[in-house]
């Protein structure tokens, strides 16, 4: 596996716009999938994983949609069949 990262300010959620962008240049589709977090821990802000999932579809791309929820699934709404997301990615502990 080859990892590309977006950079991004953390302080803001990953952006459909950029992600649709990059996929449009994969002609051969060597992208797997477009993993991002929910929920960014220390600042609480939100990924708008619906649109991600439709930046995926414009860009008629097969990559998958991973979402890591470990922070927001039951702290804030996430719907992952509804939304699209092909796996999501979420922890508990006890304390």
């Amino acid at each position: 596996m080859n990892p590309e990262f977006i950079s991004t300010d953390w302080r803001t959620g990953a952006d459909p716009a950029v992600i649709e962008a990059r996929l449009k240049e994969d002609k051969a589709h060597e992208i797997k999938a477009v993993c991002v977090l929910h929920n960014e821990t220390a600042t609480g802000c939100l990924s708008p994983i619906a649109e991600i999932r439709q930046a995926i579809n414009r860009a008629g791309h097969p990559a998958l949609l991973l979402v890591d929820t470990i922070s927001s699934l039951a702290s804030t709404d996430y719907r992952h069949d509804e939304w699209g997301v092909d796996v999501t990615i979420g922890g508990a502990r006890r304390a």
